[in-house]
């Protein structure tokens, strides 16, 4: 059974190798084992330098969680990468970053607490 860190490890590899044998992205890993971002992204094509964290889960149910846009405000990435183990899903945090990631899932940005009258927060 593999450790966290090595399930981390790989699913990264998994990232990297899907995304730079397209040929349309250059990848580079951080070497510091716990950065806030995992991969930086350069678009070969337009040199759009991008910060991606990947997170793993174990199946579909297990990828919802791990898809918690919470995990792109965390290093200010503006790709969230989750593996499982048939698929590789993008979640990204605008509009300008989804057309380089096609099929790729636009974040919801979490919701604006507003103050009532009595000054509690209200949704």
């Amino acid at each position: 059974m593999l450790s966290k860190s090595n399930k981390g490890a790989l699913a990264e590899t998994r990232v990297a190798m899907l995304l730079a044998s397209s040929g349309i992205w250059s990848v580079f890993p951080n070497f510091l084992p716990n950065g806030a971002v995992d991969l930086i992204l350069m678009h070969n094509h337009r040199g759009h330098l991008l910060k991606c964290q990947v997170k793993s889960a174990h199946d579909a149910g297990g990828a919802a969680t791990a898809g918690n846009p919470k995990h792109l405000r965390q290093g200010r990435n503006d790709v969230l990468a989750i593996v499982t183990p048939d698929n590789i899903l993008f979640k990204v945090k605008n509009r300008r970053i989804q057309r380089l990631f096609p099929g790729s899932i636009l974040a919801r940005t979490p919701k604006k607490r507003h103050k009532g009258s009595h000054g509690r927060a209200t949704d």
